[in-house]
This record gives C-alpha cells, sequence and structure tokens, in this order.
C-alpha cells in the first residue's frame, strides 16, 4: 500500500430542467484508500468553488500531497492553483480525451452518487441543505461504515498483470491497516477522536439514520424531477417528468404531458415513489441490480 493523500476530483451536475441547472457535486476521492469526500455547490465558477474546495480538503483526517483533476475550466484556473499552493498540494491534469486517466473518481460518480441522488434536475438553492446531509451523514457514512473492495495485484511471467478483490474494507479500516499510520494524521487530528466516530453507531444503525435523513432532504426538494430514460441514460426530452398531485405521483410525458400508460404511483411519500421509479429505469434500461449496500479540521476534533 501507498502513503493516503493523492486525490481525485470530479464534477458531477445534477440535470438541467427547463434552461435551468441543477446543482453541482464534487467528488473528491483518495486513490489508496478510497476515502471519500462529497460537497454540494450552486454553482462551479470560481466563486461558488474555491471556498468549498477548502472546506472539502480540510474534511480529510490525513495531509493531502496531491490534487487530480480532468480538464475541466472549473479546477484548472488561477483561482484554484493559488488555493493548492497555499496548501502546499501538488495539482494534476488528466490528458485530453482520457477519462481512465481518472477511473476512479468517474467509478465512484456512478455507483456513489447517482445511486444515492439520482439523475433528475435538483434546484441550485437546495445546495445548502444537500451540503448539510453530506457533511453529518453521507460522507461519514462511506468513510466509516461502507466497505469498499481493495484490489490484489499479482504479475505473471510474461509480465501481465492481474487484480483479485478479496479485500474488503471500509476506508477507515483500510487507514488504520497502514504501517505506522499516524505519522498520516493531519496536525490536531488523533486516532482517539477518529475511534469515536467509527464506533458511534453500527454499520446498519448508521444507514438507517443515513438513509432517514436523505429522504427527508428529499421531501424537502420537491423540485420538477426528469427520470432517466432508458434508452438515452440522462433525463432528456424523450425521457418522463412526474409532478406530485394530490399527494400522488403521476408519470407523464415530457412532450405531451399526457400520462404514460395512466400510470399513477399511489404508495408511500413523494421520495419513496420516485426511488421505485428510478429503480424500475435503471432495472430495465441499465441491467442495472437494484440492491445496494464543522469543518475543517473543527469536524474531527
Amino acid at each position: 500500500m501507498g502513503q493516503p493523500g493523492w486525490i481525485r476530483v470530479d464534477t458531477v451536475h445534477q440535470g438541467d430542467l427547463d434552461g435551468q441547472k441543477g446543482v453541482y457535486h464534487i467528488n473528491m476521492v483518495d486513490s489508496v484508500l478510497q476515502w471519500e469526500v462529497v460537497v454540494c455547490v450552486e454553482k462551479i465558477s470560481e466563486r461558488y468553488l474555491a471556498p468549498v474546495l477548502e472546506e472539502a480538503l480540510g474534511m480529510f483526517p490525513f495531509v493531502i500531497l496531491g490534487f487530480h483533476s480532468d480538464n475541466g475550466s472549473e479546477f484548472i484556473n488561477e483561482v484554484v492553483a493559488k488555493l493548492l499552493n497555499k496548501l502546499l498540494i501538488k495539482q494534476t491534469k488528466s490528458r485530453s480525451g482520457r477519462t481512465n486517466d481518472n477511473a476512479l473518481v468517474e467509478g465512484k460518480n456512478g455507483s456513489v452518487i447517482r445511486k444515492h441522488m439520482g439523475y433528475w434536475h435538483i434546484e441550485q438553492r437546495h445546495a445548502p441543505l444537500i451540503n448539510e446531509f453530506y457533511r453529518d451523514y453521507f460522507n461519514v457514512y462511506l468513510n466509516f461504515h461502507w466497505p469498499c473492495g481493495f484490489a490484489t495485484v499479482t504479475v505473471d511471467k510474461k509480465g501481465k498483470r492481474r487484480k483479485k478483490y478479496e479485500t474488503y474494507q471500509t476506508p477507515y479500516e483500510r487507514f488504520r491497516s497502514l504501517k505506522k499510520s499516524d505519522r498520516y494524521l493531519r496536525e490536531g487530528v488523533t486516532f482517539e477522536v477518529l475511534d469515536k466516530v467509527a464506533a458511534y453507531k453500527t454499520d446498519n444503525e448508521f444507514a438507517q439514520m443515513m438513509q432517514k435523513a436523505k429522504d427527508k432532504l428529499f421531501v424537502t426538494a420537491q423540485s420538477p424531477c426528469v427520470f432517466p430514460s432508458p434508452s438515452r441514460g440522462e433525463g432528456s426530452p424523450a425521457g418522463q417528468s412526474c409532478a406530485k398531485t394530490q399527494g400522488r405521483v403521476r408519470v407523464t410525458s415530457a412532450k405531451d404531458g399526457s400520462a404514460s400508460g395512466g400510470k399513477v404511483l399511489r404508495d408511500g411519500p413523494l421520495t419513496r415513489a420516485l426511488s421505485a421509479k428510478r429503480t424500475a429505469c435503471w432495472t430495465a434500461g441499465r441491467g442495472l441490480s437494484p440492491r445496494g449496500r464543522g469543518i475543517k479540521n473543527s469536524l474531527w476534533s
């Protein structure tokens, strides 16, 4: 195992609706531990992004050494470069057109953010609420209660590399398994504090807490939604929209507003109906299984 602190970064956009942009999720994953921090911003301009990036980097309990992103202008600019220089963090970027250069975080975009936040449009005004959910529940769940697969790499006589995923640990368990892991901790952070965070609830108990908080968040953010089209994968004019009517959710066509097969989702609150429809879209169109399993240093002090 190598030294933690080499961060992979990417942006996930939460869809457009009627010409209006949705929120943006900033996904940051350590390449050694798979320690993940997700934050949300209204826009990806320098004004909004710079303070959130500094805040997110402070959420990692270990020293950050590198910051790797794609060629997007939200990260490759003077403001971000100045911030990283101030924090003594080396900045690198992927080659143009080579998404595999940032494969780890690209995979996490789908398996983590899209899985939990979906594809539909969420208005920008809800970014502070989403950030609060990420800080208090989601990031803690991902790093202390959600196991990740870690590959064992072997090289045969011909030099061919083979990967086997036989080790599954939470990022925190992986961190603790490093030799002399305390030397990687950032100033003011101790394993005593981190152990208390990990032991606060069992994995299942905290997963239930996180899910309840997410349901509450989605009820609050009851903006019009666009479901992914099974054929196209993303919300589009060919997709379907939803409208809440008298406690029910009716699936309608985005083109003519007519009911899609006259189907009405009656059971449960809005979020349950949205979750059921999203699962149906993913299972039918993508072949995916519906199964699943303060800031800066003050966060750990």
